[in-house]
């Protein structure tokens, strides 16, 4: 199955300031933008969609180090590119589970299955054929011509204080989001918890950049094996919702075994409970390793 956790940061270069590491970001985004079109390979969708959401940290950090900025577009065109990657990533997974689930399956579900499969990997090409103009570089290109965080100035001890309370809120936040889910069971809780864990996770890779070394070099692991385990069950919730669609049932009575199609989506069903059963027993303790010294300010020294 594709990796679901996000690059590491060897990907991208060290960097001794918060400008650095921004400019860094926004001129990788381009550089990726600039290889969009309608035959993008998964990695690029998902290369694309995870630095869409770690600038957003990043220029959530520089808004309230100094609401002053005006970023509010920019902010609003970054989302725009995590929205506009989410469904071709959604059925990305999709593809992949169901291929996986195919070999050495029943020939008759392996029959279903196939058919299925091509049915959503021609949706997968619709919607790829328009991320050239969902994406499209310029757009980004207008907005940083009215307001470009690569060009302003930061106060290093302003960055620090809200680095630290943005981290601190974002640790607690998954606390909570956590105890809800423990306490209802809901998946909706457990996207709020996801969420909460990428954010907590790229604030926690900002530190590392601008505060090494870090006394708390050891989490990352803790977050990436919690990553991983809230991504499996995505992944089924995903290959769920994609095989529900009215048009893939419609495609199934037309060309597959309705019965055998039926007792699939069932068995992923019980699947996803079961790991999300086991999430709510046993996660605890991994995210309260994780978050429990969020309150810690670490070391004193960020540069602007």
């Amino acid at each position: 199955m594709y990796p679901r956790s996000a690059p590491t940061l060897a990907h991208m270069p060290k960097v001794n300031s918060f400008r650095g590491l921004l400019t860094d970001q926004l001129n990788h985004l381009k550089k990726l933008l600039d290889q969009v079109d309608s035959k993008s390979p998964k990695s690029l969708v998902h290369d694309l969609r995870v630095l869409s959401r770690r600038l957003r940290a990043s220029l959530a950090v520089a808004e309230s180090a100094d609401p002053s900025l005006k970023l509010k577009s920019l902010r609003k065109r970054i989302e725009a590119l995590t929205e506009a990657l989410g469904p071709v990533r959604s059925l990305d997974v999709a593809v992949s589970d169901l291929k996986k689930r195919m070999n050495g399956a029943d020939p008759s579900l392996v029959a279903t299955l196939a058919h299925v499969s091509e049915k959503l990997r021609r949706h997968r090409r619709r919607l790829k054929r328009s991320l050239p103009k969902d994406l499209a570089p310029e757009k980004l290109e207008k907005t940083l011509k009215r307001a470009d965080p690569r060009h302003a100035s930061y106060d290093s001890k302003r960055i620090q204080e809200t680095l630290n309370q943005e981290f601190s809120h974002a640790a607690l936040q998954v606390q909570e989001d956590f105890l809800l889910f423990r306490k209802k069971g809901k998946i909706k809780r457990l996207h709020a918890l996801r969420i909460e864990l990428k954010k907590w996770r790229y604030l926690y890779e900002m530190k590392e950049k601008l505060i090494p070394p870090s006394e708390n070099a050891d989490r990352l692991p803790l977050a990436k094996d919690l990553q991983d385990r809230l991504g499996l069950i995505h992944d089924r919730e995903a290959l769920g919702e994609a095989l529900n669609r009215p048009g893939v049932w419609r495609f199934v009575k037309k060309h597959g075994n309705t019965a055998v199609f039926k007792t699939f989506l069932k068995a992923l069903k019980s699947e996803m409970k079961r790991e999300m059963e086991d999430f709510r027993r046993t996660g605890e303790k991994t995210i309260m390793e994780l978050t429990h010294f969020a309150e810690s300010g670490g070391p004193a020294s960020v540069q602007a």
